[in-house]
């Protein structure tokens, strides 16, 4: 994992302009929801591939369990608290001073990552930062997998992964069968550690092969049939249990086989579109674009110009550009060491 990985910048500039697309140009199409699930895949298989090579060290005895923990867990506070704290303690100043109440769509649970988990089991709906809860997920994930991974052998780690894979489907599964609420389920961190877990097994298992055309193709017929399911209303009325469960499992298939692609097939003329500098730019500063860009001022509902409505959300892209570009500059880096590798 020491090697910049071609492409992957790129690939996290899409996800968060499907994201951007779904909350402020176009939704019933899962956009969003996509979008996420490329990151949550990219995740695991940045991060189980780093956990991977810890373990390595320790296995070599040049390092220790504790020592590779403390450093990865440094690594990760470091890159995902600063502005993620910082948010919240700006929504929870605009509540003091609108004398709102500071329980207000449940803010304290995002304090102690648990956002995803008072949306799951407490209001079942979105707020107006709810968007944060991927962000929770993936500390759950780091919080699960670090001290096992590198607990276990690295001769270990694919049977863990696959194990961790078959919990979030049978999850899923048993989630679906009891009703349980779809948007419940959609921000679950065992179901959503599925995402990760094929990532991961794509990190360790990412040797050259002669089908990587295959992974391609696989991932261009994957992606629109996911979008066109999950745009079906209908089909999901009439079934309520396979429609999800199949949106889940052909995301998954379409995600992991995109991964696969661009990991493997760096000199192709697709890793070359997506280091196009915009893109990969873009892609450099996308967390901090993923947490501001929901706070994007909305246009009044005063105004009619159909014009205006319809520039609007370029207005709004921009926007989130700029104070993600400030936050990277200012805030981000000041706090991440030099990046040898494709981080997160």
């Amino acid at each position: 994992m020491n090697k910049k990985i071609q492409g992957f910048d790129g690939l996290r500039a899409i996800a968060v302009i499907l994201v951007f697309f779904e909350h402020f140009v176009i939704n019933g199409y899962s956009l969003g929801g996509l979008g996420v699930r490329i990151f949550f895949v990219l995740s695991g298989f940045l991060i189980i591939g780093i956990l991977h090579k810890q373990r390595e060290l320790v296995d070599s005895n040049s390092s220790s369990l504790l020592v590779e923990l403390k450093k990865f867990w440094i690594r990760r506070a470091r890159r995902i608290f600063p502005i993620y704290y910082l948010t919240l303690v700006l929504l929870l100043g605009k509540f003091i001073a609108q004398s709102k109440s500071i329980h207000t769509d449940g803010l304290l649970w995002y304090f102690i990552l648990s956002s995803n988990i008072y949306i799951e089991y407490r209001s079942h709906s979105w707020g107006e930062f709810a968007h944060l809860w991927s962000i929770s997920v993936e500390q759950h994930f780091y919080m699960l997998s670090s001290p096992i991974l590198l607990f276990f052998s690295r001769i270990r780690h694919q049977l863990i992964i696959i194990i961790i894979f078959i919990v979030a489907i049978a999850t899923l599964l048993a989630n679906l069968l009891n009703g349980a609420n779809i948007t419940a389920i959609y921000v679950s961190s065992i179901v959503n550690f599925g995402f990760m877990a094929i990532g991961g097994l794509i990190a360790i298992n990412n040797h050259p092969r002669k089908s990587v055309m295959l992974y391609g193709i696989i991932a261009s017929l994957s992606i629109p049939f996911y979008i066109y399911l999950s745009a079906s209303k209908k089909a999901a009325i009439l079934y309520p249990v396979v429609v999800p469960f199949l949106c889940f499992i052909i995301s998954l298939i379409g995600c992991a086989s995109l991964i696969k692609y661009v990991s493997s097939n760096q000199s192709g003329l697709f890793v070359r579109l997506l280091e196009w500098r915009p893109l990969s730019k873009l892609g450099e500063i996308s967390y901090g674009f993923y947490v501001y860009h929901f706070f994007a001022p909305r246009l009044s509902s005063q105004f009619h110009s159909s014009l205006l409505i319809k520039l609007w959300p370029l207005f709004q892209f921009t926007f989130s550009v700029v104070v993600a570009w400030i936050s990277w500059t200012l805030i981000e880096q000041r706090f991440m060491k030099p990046r040898p590798t494709n981080q997160l």
